[in-house]
């Protein structure tokens, strides 16, 4: 039985919803080595790299998921010249300009907890003059000039 124009055009509709956010998964379609190798070593890996595990536990203390506190510690692992500040669910997330020769993390823990919060991190994103990525659970504002303006949803 072959479906209906309408079921098929609910069935696509559905499927980009549940499958949209996953434009870059994997690293697909990145084309800077540095947003690539972030993807690869740091988001995708399960397991905790190295022995020190300082920001897992300062992450989980802010209500962070596991899987998410991995990803953190994995990314203070993989950037050590950058300085990683975590901005709580109850703080407001205007990471402002970084000095000059300062390379800052500002990572936006739950974006997505109220809409207001939401509204506020879009606003964040748009005034930011580099790298970011939002990968749902928090989002990363990178402040370095040796990197694009350019922002990943995964």
């Amino acid at each position: 039985m072959k479906p209906s124009p309408d079921n098929r055009f609910a069935y696509r509709l559905r499927m980009m919803r549940t499958w949209g956010h996953l434009r870059n998964w994997r690293g697909h379609n990145v084309h800077s080595p540095f947003a690539y190798s972030l993807i690869r070593k740091v988001i995708l890996p399960h397991g905790m790299e190295g022995t020190e595990h300082r920001f897992f536990e300062q992450a989980r203390a802010h209500g962070v998921p596991r899987r998410a506190s991995v990803q953190l510690q994995n990314l203070q692992r993989h950037c050590p010249e950058h300085r990683i500040l975590l901005v709580p669910a109850d703080a407001a997330p205007q990471p402002g300009a970084a000095p000059e020769n300062d390379r800052t993390i500002h990572c936006i823990l739950h974006p997505r907890l109220t809409g207001e919060r939401l509204r506020q991190c879009k606003e964040a994103i748009a005034r930011h003059n580099g790298m970011s990525m939002d990968n749902r659970r928090y989002i990363l504002l990178f402040h370095d000039s040796r990197l694009s303006k350019k922002h990943y949803r995964l």
